[in-house]
């Protein structure tokens, strides 16, 4: 259990450097959170759970179109070697499996 937490931890590190750093910035939350903070206090008093809920949803939901919209966070093309090597460990575990199956 130890290892796949490790493995998992450590699956950033697959990526190149480049990526890392996009990965591990936090601007987009910090941007959603200032949104919804000042929306919040634009409004100061809301009648129900309900209406807080959908007022939040709203923004999210904006905020998710908008970044939909523009040029992609990590071109196709970038994320290619990762998903390669992905792909090259995943087949020589099944090797090593049936191997050892037989």
């Amino acid at each position: 259990m130890v290892e796949d937490a490790e493995l998992a931890a450590l699956a950033y590190l697959s990526f190149s450097r480049q990526q890392r750093l996009k990965i591990c910035t936090n601007n987009v939350m910090q941007r959603m959170n200032g949104k919804l903070k000042r929306r919040g206090r634009a409004v100061q008093v809301f009648p129900s759970t309900g209406s807080i809920m959908r007022l939040l949803a709203g923004i999210i939901g904006k905020l998710n179109a908008e970044w939909e919209c523009r040029r992609l966070f990590m071109s196709k093309e970038s994320l290619e070697p990762v998903f390669f090597l992905k792909r090259a460990k995943m087949r020589i575990k099944e090797l090593e499996a049936d191997e050892e199956a037989h």
